[in-house]
């Protein structure tokens, strides 16, 4: 009799010490993101919500569920759980953060983690993921009022303030391609064109991968297009109609910050450079192709009126300017394929 009371005791020592913690659970769940594994993704995220459900990556792993449903084909799970998000009422969660450095922590070495990390949202860059996520779901159904919707409230609720200004969650760069796509499934193209045009020739902030992405899909694009210009005319009249300004080339700052109210702080411009600036147009959009420092000013702060100029030796002739401008626009990846066609 006393062995048929032990053997259900050490059972259930034995499954007790064998259940996954919280942070077992999320390592596995990184291991699948990272293994491109979706349906064990799903089948961990599912038993870390049913074992887990006020844990503080609930809306995370949430997220990733529904994304991981849309890539193996189930269309409706992925709404049902996108739209919750949505609609979901959230109170940031600062522990949160330090509770994911806890048992997720960043890797040392940038290389050792994958493309798909688990990482803790506030609550707007959840919204937007979601938004987006939604966007794809009804561009692949074809459904083109209610993918534009969610586009559209990707980016509306989820700007924020900074000390030094306005600042997003977003890829811009990837949400003129999200907006390229809608226009020409709904066969805008000229819509689809105009939308890329402020990034093909500017490459700051982000990925190779996206500036070719806006490369080839431009021009693919300009081969359908209705407004009535040449390409290469266009651009062959634009190189040669550069024009040189002189302005602030560059500007040092420094965080001025007041103990009492650190939201009060300022961002001071220390050191201003003057110089020239060349400019490039094409199809209605300027693009900086080149500075140089000709003069060095420096400002006390907080008050900017004073000012003391110094005047240095040009660097270089505007003629040298315009030479070296035409140089940088003749290698861009754009005026090559162009030029090409």
């Amino acid at each position: 009799m006393k062995h048929v009371i032990l053997i259900p005791i050490l059972l259930l020592l034995f499954l007790t010490s064998h259940a996954q913690t919280e942070c077992e659970l999320l390592h596995g769940i990184q291991s699948s993101l990272c293994d491109h594994l979706p349906k064990k993704t799903i089948e961990l995220s599912e038993k870390f919500l049913k074992k887990y459900p006020k844990n503080e990556m609930e809306n995370e792993v949430r997220l990733l569920l529904a994304k991981k449903y849309f890539e193996i084909g189930e269309s409706d799970k992925s709404i049902t759980i996108a739209k919750s998000l949505m609609a979901d009422g959230y109170k940031e969660n600062i522990q949160a953060f330090t509770y994911r450095e806890q048992c997720l922590p960043a890797p040392s070495d940038p290389g050792e983690s994958c493309i798909n990390p688990i990482y803790k949202m506030q609550r707007r860059e959840l919204k937007h993921q979601a938004s987006v996520l939604l966007y794809k779901v009804f561009m692949k159904e074809n459904d083109i009022d209610q993918a534009r919707y969610y586009l559209d409230l990707s980016i509306q609720p989820h700007s924020y303030q900074t000390k030094s200004g306005n600042g997003y969650y977003w890829n811009e760069k990837r949400m003129a391609l999200n907006y390229s796509e809608l226009f020409e499934k709904k066969q805008d193209i000229d819509s689809a064109l105009w939308v890329l045009t402020p990034y093909i020739f500017s490459h700051r902030f982000f990925s190779n991968r996206e500036n070719d992405e806006i490369i080839d899909r431009f021009t693919t694009l300009l081969q359908h297009q209705t407004i009535d210009f040449v390409p290469k005319d266009s651009l062959t009249s634009s190189l040669n109609n550069m024009m040189i300004k002189k302005e602030i080339v560059w500007s040092d700052w420094k965080v001025e910050e007041d103990e009492e109210n650190f939201d009060e702080s300022l961002m001071i411009q220390e050191t201003a450079y003057y110089g020239r600036a060349v400019y490039f147009t094409f199809m209605g959009q300027t693009f900086t192709v080149l500075k140089v420092n000709d003069y060095l000013s420096k400002r006390t702060a907080p008050n900017h009126s004073r000012r003391k100029r110094k005047k240095l030796k040009l660097h270089k002739t505007n003629e040298e300017l315009l030479r070296m401008a035409k140089a940088i626009i003749r290698q861009k990846r754009f005026y090559k394929n162009i030029m090409s066609q």
